[in-house]
């Protein structure tokens, strides 16, 4: 810790490792840094007492031995935050916002079960705001299934292969209104 703080951050959470003889009580660095964040700017700051566990934004974090485990986090929940099932999006709309969401709860949770737990709070949301389960509960198998297989796949190896002759595609959905195709044509030539 250098004694200096020099940009704005919004969220920030942080690891303080204390050594076994210092407990933060005690540890005038500790002290030193929360005096000098006291001291920064206008800003008001909230330190919290150190502790195994902490909330940051939609993680909950906890210390368990020597290892650092993760769960989502999730306030009081509001249905509006889910598409409705009388809604005009299209079906890949829903199924994307179902793998966004799995995908997010499986690489957030670190413990197989909170990730199935949050699954079937979504599940059951999204039932809540008028899907029918025949609808959507092949999706979220769909879902699961590419998530799950992805996380048991290795990664591709390095391809260092030179693809600036690889053909770029845009695709641009169709609107009546819309730039016509051959000035769009005109302008990546």
């Amino acid at each position: 810790y250098g004694g200096k703080l020099l940009r704005f951050i919004d969220d920030i959470t942080g690891l303080w490792k204390f050594d076994r003889y210092n407990s933060w009580g005690t540890c005038e660095e500790w002290k030193a840094f929360c005096t000098d964040l006291n001291k920064f700017g206008r800003l008001k700051w909230t330190i919290t007492n150190p502790s195994t566990t902490a909330v940051f934004l939609d993680l909950n974090i906890y210390i368990e031995g020597r290892s650092i485990t993760t769960s989502t986090f999730q306030k009081a929940m509001n249905l509006y935050l889910y598409i409705p099932g009388s809604s005009a999006h299209t079906v890949s709309m829903i199924k994307g916002t179902i793998y966004g969401q799995l995908l997010r709860y499986h690489e957030q949770n670190s413990r197989h079960d909170d990730y199935i737990r949050f699954a079937v709070l979504l599940f059951e949301r999204f039932l809540a705001r008028g899907h029918t389960r025949e609808t959507i509960k092949p999706m979220f198998i769909e879902a699961h299934e590419q998530i799950t297989s992805r996380s048991r796949t290795p990664p591709p190896a390095n391809n260092t292969q030179d693809d600036s002759k690889t053909p770029l595609y845009l695709h641009f959905e169709y609107h009546h209104e819309d730039v016509p195709r051959r000035t769009i044509r005109e302008l990546y030539a």
